[in-house]
């Protein structure tokens, strides 16, 4: 009998995660339109915007949009180096809090 909270049953897939953090990214950076984002648009260092402020606006945006927590161990300036890398970990934190519930559950 396999997990009723499966990678599968999970509300959101990898391109989801993608969209909503980019969302939230123009969100707390308040870019109006003025920069076309993609998955690979560097962030840090790179957008004058996404300053320290906007740093942690942004971690608390994803830690409520995702029910998520992060740690201080968990961040490193590589997470923040593109939308890519960002829902990257976005989708392992997902996928491991799966398999945590899956095993409490079993």
């Amino acid at each position: 009998m396999g997990c009723e909270h499966s990678a599968s049953n999970t509300s959101v897939d990898a391109d989801s995660i993608e969209a909503r953090v980019l969302h939230m990214v123009r969100m707390v950076l308040a870019l109006d339109g003025r920069i076309i984002l993609t998955a690979d648009t560097p962030l840090l260092g790179a957008l004058p915007e996404f300053d320290s402020q906007a740093l942690i606006a942004l971690l608390a945006a994803l830690e409520s949009e995702f029910s998520l927590e992060i740690g201080d161990d968990e961040m490193s300036a590589e997470l923040f180096t593109s939308i890519a890398t960002l829902s990257s970990f976005v989708s392992a934190k997902l996928q491991k809090y799966d398999r945590l519930i899956c095993a409490h559950s079993s």
